[in-house]
Protein backbone atom coordinates (compact mmCIF):
# COMPACT_ATOMS: atom_id res chain seq x y z
CA UNK A 1 0.00 0.00 0.00
CA UNK A 2 2.81 2.43 0.91
CA UNK A 3 4.67 1.73 -2.33
CA UNK A 4 1.85 1.59 -4.89
CA UNK A 5 -1.18 3.30 -3.29
CA UNK A 6 0.12 6.13 -1.12
CA UNK A 7 -2.85 8.38 -1.87
CA UNK A 8 -5.25 5.77 -0.52
CA UNK A 9 -3.16 4.83 2.51
CA UNK A 10 -2.06 8.25 3.72
CA UNK A 11 -5.00 10.55 4.46
CA UNK A 12 -5.65 13.20 7.10
CA UNK A 13 -7.46 10.66 9.25
CA UNK A 14 -5.02 7.78 8.81
CA UNK A 15 -1.57 9.37 8.78
CA UNK A 16 -0.93 9.79 12.51
CA UNK A 17 -3.10 6.76 13.28
CA UNK A 18 -0.84 4.51 11.19
CA UNK A 19 2.27 5.65 13.06
CA UNK A 20 0.45 5.21 16.37
CA UNK A 21 -0.66 1.66 15.53
CA UNK A 22 2.83 0.76 14.35
CA UNK A 23 4.36 2.00 17.59
CA UNK A 24 1.63 0.32 19.67
CA UNK A 25 2.21 -3.09 18.06
CA UNK A 26 5.96 -2.81 18.62
CA UNK A 27 5.40 -1.69 22.22
CA UNK A 28 3.15 -4.68 22.88
CA UNK A 29 5.83 -7.08 21.66
CA UNK A 30 8.75 -5.58 23.53
CA UNK A 31 6.73 -4.88 26.70
CA UNK A 32 5.63 -8.53 26.69
CA UNK A 33 9.31 -9.49 27.01
CA UNK A 34 9.63 -6.99 29.86
CA UNK A 35 6.62 -8.51 31.64
CA UNK A 36 8.05 -12.02 31.24
CA UNK A 37 11.33 -10.78 32.71
CA UNK A 38 9.44 -9.18 35.61
CA UNK A 39 7.55 -12.44 36.23
CA UNK A 40 10.77 -14.44 36.35
CA UNK A 41 12.20 -11.87 38.76
CA UNK A 42 9.36 -12.07 41.28
CA UNK A 43 9.09 -15.88 40.87
CA UNK A 44 12.77 -16.31 41.75
CA UNK A 45 13.23 -13.59 44.35
CA UNK A 46 9.87 -14.12 46.08
CA UNK A 47 9.51 -17.89 45.83
CA UNK A 48 7.52 -18.10 49.07
CA UNK A 49 4.87 -15.60 47.88
CA UNK A 50 2.00 -17.63 46.43
CA UNK A 51 0.33 -14.51 45.01
CA UNK A 52 2.92 -14.28 42.22
CA UNK A 53 1.90 -17.75 41.00
CA UNK A 54 -1.83 -17.03 40.80
CA UNK A 55 -4.02 -16.20 37.81
CA UNK A 56 -4.80 -12.84 39.39
CA UNK A 57 -1.14 -11.80 39.17
CA UNK A 58 -0.99 -13.03 35.57
CA UNK A 59 -4.06 -10.97 34.64
CA UNK A 60 -2.56 -7.90 36.35
CA UNK A 61 0.69 -8.28 34.38
CA UNK A 62 -1.08 -8.72 31.05
CA UNK A 63 -3.34 -5.74 31.80
CA UNK A 64 -0.35 -3.56 32.66
CA UNK A 65 1.36 -4.56 29.42
CA UNK A 66 -1.66 -3.72 27.25
CA UNK A 67 -2.47 -0.48 29.07
CA UNK A 68 1.13 0.75 28.80
CA UNK A 69 1.38 -0.32 25.15
CA UNK A 70 -1.80 1.61 24.31
CA UNK A 71 -1.30 4.75 26.40
CA UNK A 72 2.43 5.43 26.10
CA UNK A 73 2.40 5.99 22.28
CA UNK A 74 -0.57 8.42 22.48
CA UNK A 75 1.59 11.63 22.47
CA UNK A 76 2.34 10.93 18.79
CA UNK A 77 -1.08 12.34 17.90
CA UNK A 78 0.24 15.80 18.85
CA UNK A 79 2.77 15.70 16.01
CA UNK A 80 2.29 17.94 12.99
CA UNK A 81 -0.06 16.51 10.37
CA UNK A 82 1.83 18.38 7.64
CA UNK A 83 5.10 16.78 8.71
CA UNK A 84 3.35 13.40 8.87
CA UNK A 85 2.50 13.65 5.15
CA UNK A 86 6.03 14.76 4.27
CA UNK A 87 8.22 12.25 6.11
CA UNK A 88 6.52 11.05 9.30
CA UNK A 89 6.58 12.32 12.84
CA UNK A 90 8.44 15.42 13.96
CA UNK A 91 11.96 14.92 15.33
CA UNK A 92 11.05 15.23 19.02
CA UNK A 93 8.33 12.58 18.59
CA UNK A 94 10.73 10.34 16.64
CA UNK A 95 13.11 10.55 19.61
CA UNK A 96 10.21 9.73 21.92
CA UNK A 97 9.34 6.62 19.88
CA UNK A 98 12.99 5.54 19.90
CA UNK A 99 13.03 5.95 23.68
CA UNK A 100 9.83 3.99 24.45
CA UNK A 101 10.57 1.19 21.96
CA UNK A 102 14.31 0.81 22.39
CA UNK A 103 16.03 2.61 25.22
CA UNK A 104 13.41 2.20 27.98
CA UNK A 105 12.85 -1.57 27.46
CA UNK A 106 16.63 -2.12 27.22
CA UNK A 107 17.13 -0.40 30.58
CA UNK A 108 14.26 -2.35 32.16
CA UNK A 109 15.53 -5.72 30.88
CA UNK A 110 19.09 -4.91 31.96
CA UNK A 111 17.93 -4.08 35.51
CA UNK A 112 15.61 -7.08 35.95
CA UNK A 113 18.04 -9.59 34.46
CA UNK A 114 20.92 -8.20 36.53
CA UNK A 115 18.87 -8.62 39.70
CA UNK A 116 17.96 -12.19 38.70
CA UNK A 117 21.55 -13.19 37.97
CA UNK A 118 22.82 -11.63 41.20
CA UNK A 119 20.13 -13.35 43.25
CA UNK A 120 20.75 -16.73 41.61
CA UNK A 121 24.50 -16.44 42.10
CA UNK A 122 24.03 -15.48 45.75
CA UNK A 123 21.64 -18.41 46.26
CA UNK A 124 24.07 -20.82 44.60
CA UNK A 125 26.87 -19.73 46.92
CA UNK A 126 24.63 -20.37 49.93
CA UNK A 127 23.82 -23.85 48.64
CA UNK A 128 27.44 -24.91 48.06
CA UNK A 129 28.14 -25.97 51.68
CA UNK A 130 25.04 -28.17 51.71
CA UNK A 131 24.96 -31.86 50.78
CA UNK A 132 24.91 -32.96 47.16
CA UNK A 133 21.34 -34.25 47.31
CA UNK A 134 20.13 -30.75 48.16
CA UNK A 135 22.09 -29.07 45.38
CA UNK A 136 20.41 -30.71 42.39
CA UNK A 137 16.98 -28.92 42.46
CA UNK A 138 18.62 -25.49 42.78
CA UNK A 139 21.03 -26.21 39.93
CA UNK A 140 18.15 -27.36 37.72
CA UNK A 141 16.20 -24.21 38.53
CA UNK A 142 19.20 -22.06 37.66
CA UNK A 143 19.72 -23.78 34.31
CA UNK A 144 16.04 -23.41 33.40
CA UNK A 145 15.93 -19.73 34.32
CA UNK A 146 19.25 -19.03 32.61
CA UNK A 147 17.94 -20.67 29.42
CA UNK A 148 14.76 -18.57 29.58
CA UNK A 149 16.76 -15.39 30.10
CA UNK A 150 19.03 -16.18 27.15
CA UNK A 151 15.95 -16.85 25.03
CA UNK A 152 14.38 -13.51 26.01
CA UNK A 153 17.61 -11.58 25.43
CA UNK A 154 18.00 -13.17 21.98
CA UNK A 155 14.44 -12.20 21.02
CA UNK A 156 15.04 -8.66 22.30
CA UNK A 157 18.28 -8.45 20.28
CA UNK A 158 16.47 -9.62 17.11
CA UNK A 159 13.72 -7.04 17.70
CA UNK A 160 16.24 -4.32 18.55
CA UNK A 161 18.37 -4.93 15.45
CA UNK A 162 15.25 -5.12 13.28
CA UNK A 163 13.34 -2.02 14.35
CA UNK A 164 15.74 0.36 16.10
CA UNK A 165 17.75 1.21 12.92
CA UNK A 166 14.53 2.51 11.36
CA UNK A 167 13.78 4.68 14.39
CA UNK A 168 17.36 6.00 14.43
CA UNK A 169 17.18 6.87 10.73
CA UNK A 170 13.86 8.63 11.31
CA UNK A 171 15.48 10.70 14.06
CA UNK A 172 18.54 11.60 11.96
CA UNK A 173 16.62 12.23 8.73
CA UNK A 174 13.35 13.31 10.31
CA UNK A 175 12.69 15.82 7.49
CA UNK A 176 12.87 13.11 4.82
CA UNK A 177 16.12 14.41 3.32
CA UNK A 178 19.57 12.84 3.27
CA UNK A 179 18.57 9.23 2.54
CA UNK A 180 17.47 7.71 -0.75
CA UNK A 181 14.16 5.94 -1.15
CA UNK A 182 15.94 2.71 -2.14
CA UNK A 183 18.15 2.76 0.98
CA UNK A 184 15.18 3.46 3.24
CA UNK A 185 13.15 0.60 1.74
CA UNK A 186 16.20 -1.62 2.20
CA UNK A 187 16.25 -0.80 5.90
CA UNK A 188 12.54 -1.61 6.04
CA UNK A 189 13.49 -5.23 5.32
CA UNK A 190 15.22 -5.51 8.71
CA UNK A 191 11.98 -5.82 10.76
CA UNK A 192 10.84 -8.65 8.48
CA UNK A 193 14.12 -10.48 9.00
CA UNK A 194 13.89 -9.88 12.77
CA UNK A 195 10.32 -11.21 12.83
CA UNK A 196 11.33 -14.39 10.97
CA UNK A 197 14.23 -14.92 13.38
CA UNK A 198 11.92 -14.51 16.39
CA UNK A 199 9.40 -16.99 14.94
CA UNK A 200 12.14 -19.57 14.32
CA UNK A 201 13.55 -18.97 17.80
CA UNK A 202 10.12 -19.46 19.40
CA UNK A 203 9.65 -22.67 17.46
CA UNK A 204 13.06 -24.01 18.49
CA UNK A 205 12.59 -22.98 22.13
CA UNK A 206 9.10 -24.49 22.51
CA UNK A 207 9.84 -28.20 22.86
CA UNK A 208 6.17 -29.17 23.17
CA UNK A 209 5.18 -27.31 19.99
CA UNK A 210 8.13 -28.76 18.10
CA UNK A 211 7.25 -32.29 19.21
CA UNK A 212 3.61 -31.72 18.25
CA UNK A 213 4.48 -30.66 14.68
CA UNK A 214 6.99 -33.50 14.26
CA UNK A 215 4.36 -36.03 15.37
CA UNK A 216 1.81 -34.52 12.98
CA UNK A 217 4.23 -34.72 10.06
CA UNK A 218 5.16 -38.32 10.89
CA UNK A 219 1.52 -39.34 11.20
CA UNK A 220 0.68 -37.62 7.91
CA UNK A 221 3.44 -39.52 6.07
CA UNK A 222 2.09 -42.79 7.41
Amino acid sequence: MNTFHKNILWTERSCLLIFYLQTTVNCQFIYALCIVSLNRLVAIVYQSKTFFRTKKWTIICISIQWICGILIPLPQFASSLTQCFKSGLEMNYQIYVLFINGILPAIFLAITNSIIFKFVRRSTRRVLPMKNEHQTPITTLNHRDARLLKHMLFMFAAFFCGWIPIYIIRVIYWDGKGISNVAYHGVLMLPIVGLVIDIVELFLYNHELRTYFIDKVCNYRR
